[in-house]
This record gives C-alpha cells, sequence and structure tokens, in this order.
C-alpha cells in the first residue's frame, strides 16, 4: 500500500484495508506477493474514477488464504474476463489508458508458481475484483493433509 499511496493520493482515491484476524501462515514467495499486490492496486488505481475508493481484503477461506482488490471503476464485459491474464491482451476500446498488457500475465504465472489461483469478477458500472488464493501451509501439528 506504501508503493502505490502517493499514486493514489493523487487521484483522491482512499485505499481501505480489510484483513482477517487469525490468519493461517502460507508457503509463498513473499517478493511475489507483493509484486502482484502492488499490480492490482496500480491497476485498480489507474482504472478508478476520481475521489473513491479500493479495498483489499486478505481472508481465511477454508483451507487457503484469499486476496483481492476491489475497485470501484467502469468495470469489463464478461467477455474479456477468460483473457485479461493473457500475455499482450488489452480490452479493446481502452485507448484513453496505456498498459503493455504483461502485468496480469505475470501476475497469474507468480501466482500459479506458487501452487495457487487467480482471477478476476467484474461488473460493468460497478468495478473490478482481481483476486488471488494460496493453500495455507501444513504444519503437522494438529492437521490433517486432506
Amino acid at each position: 500500500m506504501a508503493a502505490v499511496s502517493s499514486t493514489a493520493g493523487e487521484k483522491q482515491i482512499l485505499i481501505d484495508k480489510k484483513i482477517g484476524n487469525n490468519l493461517p501462515d502460507i508457503k509463498a514467495d513473499a517478493d511475489k506477493i507483493n509484486w502482484v499486490l502492488n499490480n492490482f492496486l496500480t491497476n485498480a488505481i489507474k482504472y478508478s474514477p476520481t475521489e473513491t475508493s479500493i479495498v483489499i481484503s486478505v481472508e481465511k477461506i477454508n483451507d487457503h488464504l484469499s486476496f483481492a482488490v476491489h475497485d470501484n471503476g467502469a468495470g469489463m464485459e464478461d467477455r474479456y474476463l477468460d483473457r485479461i491474464f493473457e500475455r499482450y491482451f488489452q480490452i479493446p476500446g481502452r485507448s484513453d489508458i496505456k498498459g503493455s498488457g504483461i502485468g496480469l500475465a505475470i501476475c497469474k504465472e507468480f501466482i500459479e508458481a506458487m501452487g495457487g489461483t487467480i482471477y478476476a469478477n467484474s461488473q460493468l458500472g460497478k468495478g473490478s475484483t482481481f483476486s488471488f488464493d494460496l493453500k495455507k501451509a501444513y504444519t503437522g501439528i494438529g492437521e490433517d493433509l486432506q
């Protein structure tokens, strides 16, 4: 959040965090998680109108941690959701906002290399949520491997 705070401030965007309590450990590369979250936050700021908010959340769901960044931007059509993690893919008609089309593809590679899953949900006019899930670490103490 610190890495994007000045960019968010320029657009008067508030970044709120919702972090669950008693979250389990995960076995993952902290630098890569930081990179992915930074990409999600940077994109959320880029595609959000001024004076809105973005929410970053982390919660335990079953046997994994779910990380998500939700914005209140324009959203996107469902037909693009399967393609946005492809290298060089950009949503047609968005000439007002430039990007290289590789950031989300790299995010996908990082998360999948750690055994996780990455996905997005969006609704036109209501914003987008970019998420990834990582399995909790097995400690071997009173846990079942299932």
